[in-house]
């Protein structure tokens, strides 16, 4: 899938925190918050949840461990188990607890 990353879209007036936070000689560059548009089929895909008009927590699909799976083993040789992944809904989750075991914590403070 082709993707144009040398578009420029304005941000500095769309409500981004990223932009907000900084004077104007500033260049953020965080990586969570990105400066391209999302890709066709994610715009797609969340089109069709809104039209869809109700919202809520989404199940784990059973097939999606062994995709991940495969995809790991294929593209870049992971052997991780399916029974060894756990879905996380953020960032911050899924780092909080290892970060506080390696420095001696048994959870965040």
């Amino acid at each position: 899938m082709p993707y144009d990353f040398d578009r420029v879209i304005e941000r500095r007036s769309t409500e981004s925190n990223k932009w907000h936070k900084y004077p104007p000689d500033v260049l953020p560059l965080w990586v969570a918050d990105m400066d391209f548009a999302s890709p066709e089929p994610v715009i797609r895909a969340l089109r069709e949840r809104v039209e869809h008009g109700v919202f809520g927590y989404g199940a784990e699909q059973p097939e999606f461990h062994q995709v991940m799976h495969e995809r790991f083993l294929k593209r870049y040789g992971w052997n991780v188990e399916p029974e060894a992944m756990v879905l996380m809904p953020a960032s911050p989750p899924a780092t909080t607890p290892p970060a506080a075991r390696s420095a001696g914590r048994e959870t965040a403070s």
